[in-house]
């Protein structure tokens, strides 16, 4: 048999591999666009690395903290992110990420349909 003849017992529109916060990230991202989505799992559990380090995430100024009145200044986020990084990632591609992050958060947080509150290291 071809690949091309191959029959499969399940086909879906976006197949996620590993349920990290990515992973699922991206699978919520597929479905809302009307997408057959399945995640897929190796592990005995679900969350992935995201889940062994007990699920933090770090956005600046996202909705949550900003609800709470908090704010990261710009020198904060270049600050933290030149101690976690340094110079292994590209400052522009740091730039951009936190230009676009804040975004990201609030589409995540409504559509998860969780309550999110601020924690400190």
């Amino acid at each position: 048999m071809s690949p091309t003849e191959q029959h499969w017992d399940h086909e879906v529109g976006f197949l996620v591999v590993g349920s990290g916060a990515g992973g699922l990230t991206g699978a919520l991202a597929a479905a809302d666009r009307g997408a057959d989505t399945l995640v897929i799992e190796k592990a005995g559990f679900y969350g992935g690395s995201t889940a062994l380090s007990g699920g933090g995430i770090w956005v600046p100024n996202n909705p949550v903290l900003l609800r709470e009145g908090l704010r990261d200044s710009r020198a904060e986020v270049r600050a933290y992110l030149d101690a976690v990084v340094g110079d292994r990632v590209p400052s522009a591609r740091c730039e951009s990420a936190s230009a676009t992050s804040v975004p990201r958060a609030g589409w995540c947080t409504t559509r998860m349909r969780r309550s999110y509150a601020p924690t400190a290291p």
